[in-house]
């Protein structure tokens, strides 16, 4: 008999495909919560390997609990059994697929923090800069969505989500970004923890919306001597009953045995 919770609410792609982006101090505190459940899980060490809006759930949307809790670890990795690194194939979902995946099924926390600052920028302007058809999208990330970001953008004929992206790269919160997206693992955060130091590093003015009921960036902008994002009030620590090594390690037995 397996039991599981019941949750109110809907995942992140449900509620970026209803409203758009989010209201910025709402997208980072809610980002936050997640980050920080994230971290837990890697200091376990699991990795998620397929985070993506569709793999945070929303509870209680729009009350002043709301929260993001990570589920699906269908395919999560043990990283303390090297053996379960896959050969030869990808699992996972290609629009957030990081570069050393694509190239060589090379996983660690790094893999997952790579994820999360593509879903960072997807909750801030509506919609992911990796777009296209599946090969298009796995082209992209294979160099790292930074080296192709300037093109998409300006290319874009989306003219707010152009914008918004633009006040994005132009913000105190960018080089957090970039660096949670650089192409070489091994330049990126190390894991969910050392994402989320460098964004409590991050300061910024009040943070503000752009009209038509859809959410912007434009009030991260400006630097400024405002509070860290440590200071800005925390969604509730949430995740899924994240998996034991030991438990990825037999399902991942069950796919590909031994």
């Amino acid at each position: 008999c397996i039991v599981m919770a019941y949750v109110e609410g809907h995942d992140l792609e449900q509620e970026l495909d209803r409203h758009g982006a989010l209201e910025p101090q709402r997208a980072l505190r809610l980002f936050r919560g997640c980050l920080e459940a994230l971290a837990v899980c890697h200091s376990q060490g699991v990795v998620h390997k397929d985070l993506k809006p569709a793999n945070l759930m929303l509870r209680d949307p729009g009350q002043p609990y709301e929260a993001l809790m990570l589920i699906d670890f269908g395919v999560a990795h043990a990283v303390v059994d090297k053996r379960l690194t896959e050969e030869g194939y990808c699992v996972g979902t290609p629009r957030y697929f990081p570069p050393e995946y694509i190239k060589s099924f090379h996983v660690s926390p790094a893999m997952d923090v790579y994820q999360m600052g593509l879903i960072l920028i997807e909750m801030l302007t509506g919609r992911s800069p990796v777009q296209g058809d599946v090969i298009t999208r796995v082209e992209i990330n294979r160099h790292g969505v930074l080296s192709r970001v300037e093109e998409i953008v300006a290319s874009s004929e989306d003219k707010l989500w152009r914008r918004a992206m633009m006040h994005l790269m132009n913000s105190p919160l960018w080089p957090a970004l970039e660096k949670a997206l650089e192409r070489d693992p091994l330049e990126r955060y190390t894991d969910a923890a050392a994402f989320l130091e460098g964004m409590d590093a991050v300061r910024w003015p009040e943070l503000g919306l752009l009209g038509h009921g859809t959410a912007s960036v434009t009030g991260l902008v400006a630097p400024s001597q405002g509070s860290p994002t440590s200071q800005l009030p925390s969604a509730p620590t949430l995740a899924m009953a994240p998996p034991s090594p030991a438990w990825v390690r037999a399902q991942a037995r069950q796919v590909a045995p031994e």
